[in-house]
């Protein structure tokens, strides 16, 4: 059978395609005629990892990237497909880890063997990791030294101003006006120290006459060491002496005057003398106590009804109206009289403890001002009662009248509750 030229060309073709599919495939390192398992692994980042790329175990190469694709689920992660050889087993643990291979920053993946006895499947999901470029660990080596360096610069750059601000014109003046006025005192020093040697020359022989004196007087004193003892001795004697003469006659007159105050107390003790009277007689305080009351209400009546105890006028104008009234009087119910405890132009809260001996403290507000009232009644001599009460708490208590709610003079409330 004859083949015809386009049939040789045609499988020309066909081979010429092949051959160059299975080469590019060949540089790519896929081998078309080994059988392979497929594996994925899941990334963030790939950090340059490209398809066609190693997968390497112990250095050994036994597989390639097969593809790179982005995860359907839209989350960014990238899933990388894994052809290994047939005949090689991963076991459960194993990590996919993505590594350089060069300085240039080629990438591959590195398989790092797990302990399982159990092995994965083809196409499942491998653990994965991804080990730092060298871009990034020669800047995570670098960071630390440039943050000290950015440090060193700053701390010289406030040093070289600090040097520059404390040497200015004015310092260097100073500095050289200081080393001149050293060297005059040296000079100075240098003077002095002649001075000195001429003096000492001048007056040695008396400066040896000195010494000789001095020396003299220790003898004597070395001679007569026995007699300063003495002497010491004796000083010492009188002063104990006098110290415990001293000592005792304010011991004795301290003796004499706790005596007398044990006497003075014990007297006390007994009720004997007036003192002792007053100290013991608890009626005595109790009627002392009552007469300083009375006198304090005497003297609140008076600065209310000055009046009724001190008259100005040589001419009776009238009824005077003061704050008892006759027992005959009948309430009047449209007059009602209270009493105003205190007024402060600041709210005192009603559970203060000032209020707590009275019933019903009532709060009224009058311009800047807060009244406090207590009680509410027709008759004089219940309120009277009510205002002896408030005087103990509040010495300024006193009483206010009003008509059908509104205020109205005492001196008129009265003469209404007397008709």
């Amino acid at each position: 059978m004859k083949i015809s030229k386009t049939t040789k060309i045609g499988i020309l073709t066909v081979g010429s395609l092949a051959i160059l599919i299975w080469g590019i495939n060949f540089l790519k390192g896929r081998d078309l005629f080994k059988s392979e398992k497929i594996y994925y692994a899941r990334y963030h980042n790939v950090g340059g990892l490209e398809a066609s790329s190693d997968v390497r175990l112990n250095g050994f190469k036994v597989g390639y990237v097969s593809d790179i694709y982005f995860k359907e689920d839209r989350s960014g992660d990238l899933m990388v497909k894994l052809a290994i050889n047939k005949n090689f087993e991963i076991p459960k643990g194993t990590v996919a880890e993505i590594v350089s291979t060069d300085l240039l920053g080629s990438r591959s993946v590195k398989l790092t063997m797990g302990k399982s006895q159990q092995y994965y499947q083809p196409y499942d999901t491998l653990r994965t990791s991804v080990e730092a470029d060298l871009k990034q660990q020669v800047s995570e080596e670098l960071a630390p030294i440039k943050a000290k360096a950015e440090n060193l610069l700053g701390s010289l750059d406030s040093a070289i101003t600090v040097v520059t601000y404390v040497f200015n014109d004015k310092t260097r003046d100073n500095l050289r006006e200081s080393f001149a006025h050293i060297n005059n005192t040296i000079l100075n020093l240098e003077q002095t120290s002649k001075n000195l040697n001429l003096l000492v020359a001048a007056q040695k022989e008396n400066m040896a006459s000195t010494i000789t004196n001095l020396r003299k007087i220790s003898e004597t004193l070395n001679n007569n060491a026995d007699n300063i003892n003495n002497i010491m001795k004796n000083l010492s004697n009188v002063s104990d002496t006098l110290s415990a003469l001293q000592l005792q006659a304010s011991l004795s007159k301290f003796d004499d005057m706790l005596t007398n105050l044990d006497e003075i107390m014990t007297k006390v003790n007994n009720q004997d003398g007036s003192l002792g009277l007053l100290v013991n007689d608890p009626m005595l305080y109790n009627n002392l106590n009552r007469i300083t009351q009375n006198l304090n209400r005497l003297l609140i009546d008076l600065r209310q009804n000055p009046k009724r105890f001190i008259h100005f006028s040589a001419f009776d104008l009238g009824k005077e109206i003061y704050l008892t009234p006759k027992h005959t009087s009948q309430p009047n119910e449209n007059v009602k009289f209270r009493v105003l405890l205190v007024s402060s132009t600041s709210a005192i809260p009603m559970e203060s403890a000032l209020f707590k001996p009275f019933k019903d403290v009532e709060e009224v507000k009058s311009g800047k001002y807060f009244n406090y009232f207590v009680g509410n009644t027709s008759s004089i001599e219940q309120i009277r009662t009510i205002l002896n009460k408030a005087q103990n708490v509040f010495p300024d208590a006193s009483i206010v009248a009003f008509k059908n709610g509104k205020k109205i003079r005492l001196e008129r409330a009265l003469k209404k509750v007397n008709k």
